[in-house]
């Protein structure tokens, strides 16, 4: 009897930890898009390097780099600094050039 109580035990704990990845993933997800989409040419635009941390206000923060092209479609460079929570952006900023170092 005692193996079988320990089951219902394991299996909650085993969802619970799978719910923080999948709000980051989410996060990360609304995040990437948010940022494809402010560029002039978002159809040559990506994503470069994603950083993810969750703060402890439950808002989820997602910095990276993306490669926006220009009229040429030579790409440039840019950092993003977004935040979410619940899978909506609530803060955004895109700049020009590489602000911030991932390694």
């Amino acid at each position: 009897m005692r193996k079988s109580a320990s089951i219902p035990f394991l299996i909650a704990a085993i969802l619970l930890a799978g719910c923080g990845e999948s709000s980051q993933e989410e996060a990360e997800a609304v995040c990437r898009e948010d940022t494809l989409n402010r560029a002039k040419y978002p159809g040559g635009a990506e994503i470069v390097s994603a950083n993810i941390e969750e703060g402890d206000d439950g808002k989820i923060h997602v910095t990276g780099l993306a490669d926006f092209p220009n009229g040429f479609g030579t790409p440039n460079r840019w950092s993003y600094f977004c935040t979410a929570i619940e899978g909506e952006v609530t803060d955004n900023v895109v700049m020009e050039g590489d602000w911030i170092n991932l390694d």
